[in-house]
């Protein structure tokens, strides 16, 4: 359980990396759309809607840590913690210029975890995300944490 939140809560940061208002033509409003809807995505235990924005290509931490390894610590992660919340005090965004379909995430993270009102398990962690953009859509395809 202890290897499950941490990556958990990376992938519920990543998805709260920005906030923006931006049209979404525009590739930067739309990987702040994609990080948003993933941030939603895990908040709300829909762990269908966070793997749609996963690429196919997916990994973590470790070669192991696949789509399906993401799927399966969702999964634990919502059975464990009735409400899930992510703050991200720091974020920042950087589109690639010379691969314009490739961008990078790095975020502060605070994951908060808990069966009632009050936070039973918070847990802070500096988050880099690699995003590529296929069909138009922004899809993570690699998240690391510390």
């Amino acid at each position: 359980m202890n290897r499950i939140l941490p990556r958990m809560l990376a992938m519920a940061i990543m998805a709260v990396a920005l906030l923006s208002g931006c049209k979404r033509d525009d590739p930067q409003a739309a990987l702040d759309a994609a990080a948003n809807d993933l941030q939603a995505a895990l908040e709300a235990h829909d762990a269908r809607r966070a793997l749609d924005l996963l690429h196919p290509s997916f990994s973590a931490q470790t070669p192991e840590d696949d789509r399906e390894w993401a799927g399966r610590t969702m999964t634990m992660m919502f059975m464990r913690y009735k409400n899930i919340h992510i703050l991200i005090p720091w974020r920042e965004h950087r589109l690639d210029a010379r691969v314009p379909d490739y961008a990078t995430s790095e975020a502060e993270i605070s994951l908060l975890g808990a069966e009632g009102l009050l936070p039973e398990r918070s847990s802070h962690y500096r988050v880099k995300l690699h995003w590529r953009r296929e069909n138009g859509q922004w899809k993570l395809l690699q998240l690391k944490w510390e």
